[in-house]
């Protein structure tokens, strides 16, 4: 009997064992429940549609921050920004669900202004070139002439009211961002042209070379993304003057006999050739770099790109337009907005005489002026 009584006792002791293992276990069991389905995220969401998440409040609160000031000018004072769909983060919490993807600030702030695929669109306006637009939305020529092939497009005839393809992405929102900002500028020389009868018509000489001065701009600039719709002089104030450069050009009158003169002024060989392939477009509507391409093609060479990357197209040539000869092209680093553009980059070319053929001229126009347009001109021989 009392062995009896011991094996119900050790019975009992093992049954109470595995109870209250079951009772830790199911206890642990149910605490991780809680803590997993407690784990926090954040949803981004445009328009009530979850794009991303991310782990905080505060990176939601980043990027959120992050959109809104990305098109802002380093210093400037932000009168107003504004989105056109409504991004915001909100907390979210995940019951027994599998853990979504966690990006970083940084990559949604990408995200969102990179947007999704699909056609952005925009208007030309009066003065637009095809290089300014696609140098404004960061696009190389040939980019964009690419995503605007077919239907006829010619980049080197668009119109005020023409709709042009700016990007194969939209962005998730459109910002739109006022802002005011000070800037500073060259202020490029004027050119005074002196006649001088002893001189044929055509020609001409650089009797002094002016030298750029410089000024602070303040702006009001009102953006959409990074396309510039409005930009406002508010004042200006000039911190250096600039020296005029004066240009004695020729009245004399060509006679046969001095026929051969032209060549001075308008090139032999191979610069003979661009220069007057250029010559041949003045009246024509292009912009500055569909100019130099074309007249360089005419001689037999292929190249396109910015203005910038025309300094590698041959050797340098030392003391700038003054040993410039027929045929080189200009590059300019500065040129006050006097090709039209919004930048202050441009290149035309050099016809002797201290002239030259300039794209992209004050309404994309091809004209013959003074190569003494800016400042900072390279010089460059095919």
């Amino acid at each position: 009997m009392e062995r009896f009584i011991n094996l119900s006792k050790e019975k009992y002791k093992l049954i109470g064992g595995a109870l209250i293992a079951l009772i830790l276990f199911m206890g642990v069991m149910i605490y991780s429940s809680k803590a997993y389905a407690n784990e926090e995220y954040w949803d981004i969401k445009i328009d009530g549609k979850t794009i991303a998440y991310v782990s905080s409040e505060s990176e939601g609160e980043e990027v959120i921050d992050g959109v809104k000031n990305a098109y802002v000018v380093e210093g400037a004072k932000v009168e107003s920004i504004s989105l056109d769909k409504k991004l915001e983060s909100t907390r979210h919490k995940f019951k027994n669900e599998k853990s979504p993807k966690i990006e970083s600030p940084e990559d949604v702030i990408k995200k969102i202004l990179k947007g999704v695929k699909g056609e952005q669109k925009y208007t030309v306006k009066e003065g637009d070139t095809a290089w300014d637009i696609a140098y404004a939305n960061n696009l190389s020529y040939d980019e964009f002439v690419e995503i605007n092939k077919g239907d006829g497009f010619d980049p080197d005839t668009i119109l005020p009211g023409d709709k042009i393809v700016i990007s194969k992405m939209v962005p998730y929102v459109n910002v739109t961002t006022k802002q005011t900002f000070s800037a500073k500028e060259m202020v490029e020389p004027e050119v005074e042209y002196v006649e001088d009868s002893s001189m044929y018509k055509g020609e001409a000489k650089v009797k002094e070379e002016g030298k750029a001065g410089s000024k602070v701009v303040n702006y009001s600039q009102t953006s959409v993304n990074n396309a510039i719709s409005d930009k406002t002089v508010l004042k200006e104030k000039v911190t250096k003057e600039a020296t005029k450069t004066v240009v004695i050009k020729g009245t004399k009158e060509r006679s046969d006999s001095a026929s051969s003169a032209t060549s001075t002024v308008y090139g032999s060989g191979r610069g003979g050739s661009i220069a007057s392939a250029a010559r041949s477009m003045v009246g024509a509507h292009m912009d500055c770099v569909s100019l130099a391409s074309s007249a360089l093609a005419r001689a037999g060479i292929s190249f396109r790109g910015w203005p910038e990357q025309f300094l590698g197209l041959g050797s340098r040539v030392p003391g700038g337009v003054g040993a410039a000869q027929p045929g080189d092209i200009l590059v300019y680093r500065y040129t006050n907005g006097a090709n039209g553009g919004a930048h202050y980059d441009h290149v035309a070319v050099y016809v002797g005489g201290g002239m030259a053929v300039h794209g992209g001229w004050r309404g994309n126009s091809v004209v013959l002026a003074s190569a003494y347009i800016g400042s900072g001109i390279s010089v460059v021989r095919p």
